[in-house]
């Protein structure tokens, strides 16, 4: 993924940190992508921000990872009841940039995000089930942004915070007109069990057969 190692901890009082992503303003708005997710160690808290697992942090309960961003989810970090589970990762996102005039698209295979911002057309799929297309009507230059989904936290008391989702960017990728297939990658599920369980990996984004690998489970 992305991120960096994540910060130590002691082992008695905090979890520790995943590493920061990366903040991108492809989307109109920055907005960071790709943190590792927190550890957690026994009943204590590992603090978390939106470039350190995305608002995740290593705590009892632990939690998931936000959706499109491709963070990894928390470890779990409760020896008791039913607040050990590893947080899940945050979905994927697939977006792509161009200048409107001139630029005719079409696309098929759900519902997406578009909008025009300052003379540039910005298309974001979020959606992790179906396969969705991007069909330009003639060739031109497009900017990406290719974030895999996020891999879940491990269960109980010492829980690894799940790995982030790979990242890929591009200010300046030839597309011609015919269908580009568009996949957003799921981030891992929440694991199941109880003591010392791994969390899942997540799933890959891709486009025009550019991927971004799903994050590595806690």
């Amino acid at each position: 993924g992305a991120s960096s190692a994540g910060v130590s901890a002691d082992g008695t009082t905090s979890g520790s940190n995943g590493g920061a992503g990366y903040n991108n303003s492809i989307s109109g708005t920055s907005t960071g992508y790709a943190g590792g997710g927190a550890g957690a160690v026994d009943n204590t808290t590992g603090s978390g921000t939106a470039s350190h697992g995305a608002n995740n942090s290593g705590a009892y309960p632990s939690n998931n990872a936000d959706a499109n961003t491709g963070a990894g989810g928390s470890g779990g970090g409760n020896d008791t009841g039913t607040n050990y589970t590893g947080g899940a990762g945050g979905s994927g996102i697939v977006i792509i940039r161009f200048t409107t005039s001139g630029n005719g698209y079409s696309q098929a295979g759900g519902t997406v995000d578009s909008s025009t911002v300052s003379g540039q057309t910005i298309i974001s799929w979020t959606a992790t089930s179906g396969t969705r297309t991007f069909t330009p009507t003639s060739s031109y230059n497009v900017e990406y942004l290719i974030v895999g989904g996020g891999g879940s936290g491990g269960n109980r008391q010492h829980g690894g915070g799940g790995g982030s989702g790979g990242y890929r960017t591009s200010s300046s990728h030839a597309v011609t007109a015919q269908a580009y297939t568009i996949v957003v990658g799921a981030g891992g599920a929440s694991p199941s069990g109880s003591n010392n369980t791994n969390g899942n990996n997540g799933s890959d984004s891709s486009f025009d057969n550019i991927t971004s690998i799903g994050g590595g489970y806690g």
